[in-house]
This record gives structure tokens, C-alpha cells and sequence, in this order.
């Protein structure tokens, strides 16, 4: 599959001062259409992070029936960023909104909605 992105951790994540917190997100992306308007498909995946104390972000992405991409990024307070891939591909920019990540990307040259939401597994 040629899609591929994600983004970051729960703000409580980012003031863990112990060892670096763990995070698993079901993710999808959503081309939108125009204001307010959204796709009628989805790329759908996971996202695996590692939040440091500092805000440092590693991890990995896994969409649905593809294989695994390297993430890194940053938070800071309720903004996150992500970079998919091997020199940051896909660039997600986007905040913490009630427990999930919201963000925007831009992937061959149309406007993406990004989610994740915490795994409940």
C-alpha cells in the first residue's frame, strides 16, 4: 500500500517523568474534500509510540495489511508532530482533542484528516 502516516501520545504522556510511556493508537486517514467535507474511505492502521519524559517520539506505524514504517516526532503540551517513513514521507502536524490525536497531512498533493485513538486491546 502506498498510504502512509500517523502522529503522537496523550498529553498526560508528555509529563511522565519516570520511564518513557508506551502508546498504542488505531489510526486512519480521511481525504478531505473541501471544508467540512470528508472522503467516503479510509486508510486504517496502528500506531506504536514511545514518548520520552522530554517529548521525544519513536515508534512505528503498520497500516492495515502493510508493513511496518518508522515514526519520529515531538510534542509539546497539546501539539504534536510526526514524520512516517524514512526522511519524514508523510508530515502529520495536529493536538491532543479529548484522549485521541487530530491532525492534518498532505500526501500526493491532496489534504489529509488524521486520527488516532487509544487501542482498547
Amino acid at each position: 500500500m502506498a498510504f502512509t502516516a500517523a502522529l503522537a501520545g496523550p498529553a498526560l504522556a508528555i509529563t511522565h517523568q519516570g520511564a518513557p510511556a508506551q502508546e498504542q493508537y488505531t489510526t486512519t486517514f480521511v481525504q478531505e474534500l473541501g471544508v467540512g467535507r470528508l472522503g467516503a474511505g479510509a486508510y486504517e492502521g496502528t500506531l506504536n509510540l514511545t514518548i520520552d519524559s522530554g517529548g521525544l517520539v519513536n515508534g512505528y506505524y503498520r497500516p492495515d495489511g502493510g508493513t511496518f514504517i518508522p515514526v519520529t516526532g515531538g510534542v509539546d503540551g497539546t501539539s504534536v508532530w510526526l514524520d512516517f517513513g524514512f526522511m519524514g514521507h508523510v508530515h502529520v502536524t495536529g493536538t491532543f482533542e479529548q484522549g485521541q490525536i487530530v491532525g492534518y497531512t498532505w500526501i500526493h498533493g491532496q489534504d489529509f484528516v488524521f486520527t488516532a485513538r487509544p487501542s482498547t486491546a
